[in-house]
């Protein structure tokens, strides 16, 4: 094998390895939910995330469904293992910092809304795709 053959099947190696990594690094999507539909006054109730993983950085939405759909509230951070944390900012709540435990299927954390001065522990199930 000459010198050239070898040299292109090196960068022919490294290009496909190059492309390997980047299928192993795309980013993940993913949506947590404990939205419910109340029968009685046909209401959209309950807390969803919609993420996008890319390494340790997220990005996404925060709905928070009171009746109808929920305008989305765009969130960002960091997940480290299975620790989460992603905070974002809106008029209606003010500033948004949500913490928590990703396992399995599921989210366990802490909703902080500074304008409500609240703070609840929720439980979201992961889920294919939004309510609305």
């Amino acid at each position: 094998m000459s010198f050239h053959s070898r040299l292109r099947a090196l960068l022919f190696c490294a290009l496909l390895m190059g492309f390997v990594g980047l299928n192993a690094q795309q980013s993940q999507h993913r949506t947590y939910s404990n939205v419910e539909y109340n029968e009685e006054g046909g209401d959209l109730l309950g807390s969803e995330l919609e993420l996008t993983i890319n390494a340790d950085r997220v990005d996404g939405h925060l709905k928070i469904y009171q009746g109808g759909c929920a305008d989305p509230i765009h969130v960002t951070g960091s997940l480290s293992g299975e620790k989460l944390h992603v905070s974002g900012e809106n008029d209606l709540y003010g500033k948004i910092d949500i913490t928590g435990s990703v396992k399995g299927s599921s989210f366990d954390g802490l909703l902080r809304l500074e304008k409500t001065h609240s703070s609840e522990k929720i439980r979201l199930t992961r889920i294919d795709k939004p309510h609305c």
